[in-house]
């Protein structure tokens, strides 16, 4: 749910984010059967333009192409953790997402975070909310969850798990974020701190000097006035500002105008390491996160993009290999 909500109200992670399923996915991916039979090359290729260009044959929500699920399927890994894909009987996709694999406290089997597994570790069936619950609420019973077995009587697979794990028996994933929450969180921080001093500097600031002809008392009140009591029970009176606000100095005393530089010059870098903080987590440079060459001549634009696309083929075969073969598979068999 952090993570969720980063991606959704952060300035920056959530194009980011987005930068890096479009350098993965760009058009999507192609489909070419080679069975070595020209004829039924070709219409297993017609069979799947077919079913993945309409999203009433391949969404059982009938709002999405094969092209817009797969793009969910690396969005929400990358944001989310992990995302199932149910194959259906009736030949569509059903996206499950993270928050419904839940794990029952009444349970005394092997369910890890919401994934019976044998003796072995293998995955043998997954466990997933009937309903699209408050992720922070708990599953107390069994009862409230559904178990969907990953493979059938003869093997083949029903569903299928995508995922980017980091040890080899890891079960479920967690957010590409989370490693970078804390430092975004104080980010977010400073820059809204920056912003509030740049908006009162640009309302009114100035100095005030007096000299000895200055005559004594009160300074001239600012704006208008409000008295609060401290907790000693002495008044003190605040003036406030506002926009246009005309000050009208003492008699011999002297206004003059200050106009710091906000943010500093600090900032800038600052902000860069932290985009660069996440880019790195996302396998983006910053030429690509910012789409921006100017601070680089060309060799280094090229050498931090070819950097970069030998991990976006690492997640193209990943999610190949867990999300596009799974279901041409299935897909196969059922038109078989």
């Amino acid at each position: 749910e952090q993570a969720r909500d980063m991606d959704r109200n952060d300035a920056a992670v959530g194009p980011v984010i987005n930068q890096a399923v479009n350098n993965t996915l760009q058009t999507g991916f192609t489909m070419a059967p080679k069975t070595g039979d020209k004829e039924l090359d070709t219409d297993l290729w017609y069979r799947w333009q077919d079913w993945s260009k309409d999203p009433n044959q391949c969404d059982v929500q009938g709002e999405h192409d094969f092209f817009a699920l797969e793009t969910f399927a690396l969005r929400q890994t990358l944001a989310d953790g992990d995302l199932v894909a149910l194959f259906l009987d009736e030949g569509s996709l059903q996206c499950m997402e993270s928050h419904r694999m839940r794990t029952p406290k009444s349970t005394k089997r092997n369910v890890i975070h919401g994934v019976l597994l044998n003796d072995r570790r293998r995955r043998e069936e997954y466990w997933i909310t009937k309903d699209d619950i408050d992720p922070m609420r708990p599953v107390s019973r069994v009862n409230e969850i559904v178990p969907y077995r990953t493979r059938d009587d003869e093997g083949f697979r029903q569903l299928a798990h995508v995922y980017n794990p980091r040890r080899v028996t890891q079960t479920r994933c967690v957010t590409a974020l989370a490693p970078i929450f804390d430092c975004l969180g104080m980010f977010e921080d400073i820059n809204f701190a920056n912003l509030v001093r740049s908006q009162v500097v640009s309302c009114i600031t100035f100095f005030r000097e007096r000299t000895d002809d200055t005559p004594p008392g009160e300074l001239p009140a600012m704006g208008q006035q409000t008295t609060e009591t401290l907790p000693d029970g002495t008044p003190r009176v605040i003036g406030e500002m506002a926009p246009r606000l005309e000050l009208t100095g003492a008699p011999g005393e002297k206004l003059s105008g200050f106009s710091p530089n906000i943010p500093n010059p600090e900032f800038f870098p600052h902000v860069k390491l932290i985009l660069t903080l996440v880019g790195i987590n996302l396998g983006l440079p910053l030429v690509l996160m910012l789409m921006d060459a100017s601070e680089t001549n060309f060799s280094g634009f090229r050498g931090a993009v070819d950097q970069a696309r030998m991990g976006f083929r690492r997640n193209q075969k990943s999610l190949i290999a867990r999300f596009h073969m799974p279901i041409y598979h299935w897909k196969v068999r059922q038109w078989m």
